[in-house]
């Protein structure tokens, strides 16, 4: 493993993990890592057989979560409508604000991969071709369309972070390896 070229501030203990691109496998990495339990907003949104949670019962199961460990955990998602309440109880905030492309690319892949292997995600649910690739539904199509104006929204909600939390920005994918290379050497894993 060689050296990360940029050293990063030490994390807190309640991360907030943003981004198109590889949010999920980060803050799973990060909780990993720091032995932290990981709240997959994903996985608590999508009931069997893609069926959405309203929003309140959503509210109130992220919530409980959070407060069966509310000193310590890792959450990612990019819920608009519980980020702000999210980013100010986080100390440390990780954004993926990839380049377009880099983000599409990592989410392609991931969902090729997902829709060949049938693996679990999102709670109980799987990914299809139909779903993936053929659906109006389509996470890509929403993500190709999203994710332009995701940025700008996400930037206007950084600015409700406690004062004391720590923001760590990706710009691009080496960045964000280096990040994780670090992340393995200075926590000793």
């Amino acid at each position: 493993m060689q050296p990360a070229t940029r050293a990063f501030p030490a994390l807190g203990r309640r991360i907030c993990v943003y981004g198109y691109g590889g949010k999920t496998a980060t803050a799973k990495l990060v909780g990993e890592i720091l032995r932290l339990p990981v709240i997959e907003l994903d996985a608590i949104f999508w009931q069997p057989n893609w069926v959405e949670t309203p929003r309140p019962e959503f509210r109130e199961k992220v919530f409980a979560a959070i407060a069966a460990a509310p000193d310590v955990w890792v959450i990612d998602g990019n819920y608009s409508y519980l980020r702000a309440e999210l980013l100010r109880q986080a100390d440390t905030v990780i954004w993926l604000d990839l380049p377009y492309r880099v983000a599409m690319w990592r989410l392609f892949k991931r969902t090729v991969a997902r829709a060949w292997d049938k693996r679990r995600v999102c709670g109980e649910n799987r990914e299809s071709w139909r779903l993936s690739f053929l659906s109006r539904d389509s996470v890509l199509l929403e993500a190709a369309t999203r994710y332009p104006s995701a940025e700008k929204r996400v930037r206007r909600h950084l600015a409700e972070i406690n004062d004391a939390a720590t923001l760590i920005e990706f710009r691009s994918a080496r960045e964000h390896g280096d990040f994780i290379d670090w992340l393995a050497d200075a926590y000793g894993v």
